[in-house]
């Protein structure tokens, strides 16, 4: 290295074979913003692309014989019998320790907690609170069990009290996370929720195990889009529907064939993912080819117990109960005592 002087004099700066430092470090950073620019005005002009085509059949789709895409469904497959309800109730009570860090709501149903220790996982910001798993980055809410051999991971939706830098915790309310990403928007969130679930998935002592996802709310959201992605089977209880851009990161072959993975536990009349006045819009949008928020994969239903939709929305379980011929209230260790005798519809 050396310094290299013009005829006046003027010490031009260090070089290193012959080449100008300076002048360099100078190209590389007008080579960066060039390249951000760049970067920038693609996803500006890819950005209204990601809300044409429709995920039924839009006129022109319909005009031309286009079919529905088979892994969406826009309307109720079926209603689900009391029979069929209880082969969800242990998948709605296993989102319910996440949401609730009550471990009566499985220990009565036999399943242990797998702790985070377990699994030696290197992730600082995931922290075991109980017998509940608390993402500090994203506040989402989790629960990792297993019963003979196979192993059930809960996604629920955010507790911003647990968000390690709370003065973004307004920014990761379930809410705008909902909002923004029904809307089309690309949040960190379920790319967070993704991660996570590969660093469990791909421990030694989880490898060639039977896993199955559960979401519920926000966190329906979270594992319809892994399930979907990564080829997992996956419950999802009341999940918010993904919307444009949270779409189009998943293939289109993926959700074509997404009821071989994901199957939709709905209560009626659930605010968020069986809005029928919502619906009128909806169909109306797909007919004119814009990508509308859904929810992909097998759609089935049962009653609410509740008149209010946020109770709807929030207490899956308490529905179940009340379809099983039970009161809503009924606890877990009440419901093994006594449903395993209900009589099959």
């Amino acid at each position: 290295m050396h310094g290299v002087t013009n005829p006046q004099g003027t010490r031009l700066g260090p070089t290193v074979n012959g080449v100008n430092q300076e002048a360099t470090g100078c190209l590389e950073r007008i080579k960066k913003i060039f390249d951000s620019i760049i970067e920038t005005l693609r996803s500006l002009v890819h950005f209204p692309l990601r809300y044409l085509g429709s995920k039924d059949g839009s006129i022109i789709g319909v005009l031309v014989g286009h079919q529905d895409t088979p892994g969406y469904h826009r309307y109720t497959e079926k209603t689900l019998t009391a029979a069929e309800t209880k082969e969800y109730v242990d998948h709605a009570a296993i989102a319910g320790l996440a949401f609730s860090n009550n471990l009566e709501l499985v220990a009565p149903l036999e399943y242990q907690v797998i702790p985070l220790k377990a699994l030696y996982i290197d992730d600082a910001d995931l922290e075991q609170q109980g017998d509940r798993i608390i993402d500090r980055q994203t506040g989402l809410r989790m629960a990792l069990v297993e019963k003979d051999r196979h192993v059930y991971f809960a996604i629920a939706g955010v507790d911003d009290r647990h968000v390690k830098f709370l003065e973004a915790s307004q920014e990761r309310t379930k809410f705008f996370n909902a909002l923004t990403c029904a809307l089309g928007q690309k949040h960190a969130i379920y790319r967070r929720a993704e991660e996570i679930f590969l660093k469990i998935r791909d421990r030694s002592t989880i490898q060639g195990r039977p896993f199955t996802l559960i979401g519920q709310s926000l966190g329906g959201m979270c594992a319809q889009y892994i399930g979907i992605r990564n080829q997992q089977p996956t419950i999802c209880l009341n999940g918010f529907p993904m919307g444009a851009g949270v779409q189009e990161e998943i293939s289109d072959e993926r959700l074509a064939h997404a009821d071989r993975y994901c199957t939709h536990i709905i209560v009626e009349d659930d605010p968020y993912a069986d809005n029928s006045i919502l619906g009128y819009f909806d169909i109306v949008l797909s007919r004119l080819g814009i990508r509308t928020p859904a929810n992909f994969g097998h759609r089935y239903t049962l009653p609410s117990a509740y008149n209010n939709g946020t109770q709807t929305h929030a207490f899956v379980l308490g529905s179940m109960m009340h379809h099983l011929g039970l009161h809503q209230r009924t606890t877990i260790s009440e419901y093994v005592q006594g449903v395993r005798h209900v009589s099959s519809d």
